[in-house]
């Protein structure tokens, strides 16, 4: 299942952005996936989340 980005599941992506930052190459298109344990309010237990974050290369143009 796909869930609708917001605020929490951004703040608990940040330390996996902050990997991604700091091996940093901008001459190559980056990715990274990590996961963490996330309850809705309307869910009645946890569920694991998967978080892809992509960072393109620099000067390549995205499509």
């Amino acid at each position: 299942m796909r869930l609708k980005a917001n605020a929490k599941l951004y703040d608990l992506a940040k330390p996996f952005l902050k990997k991604l930052n700091q091996n940093s190459e901008i001459s190559k298109k980056q990715v990274i996936y990590g996961e963490f344990n996330y309850q809705a309010g309307s869910w009645d237990k946890n569920r694991k989340v998967i978080v892809k974050i992509e960072k393109p290369a620099e000067g390549c143009p995205n499509k």
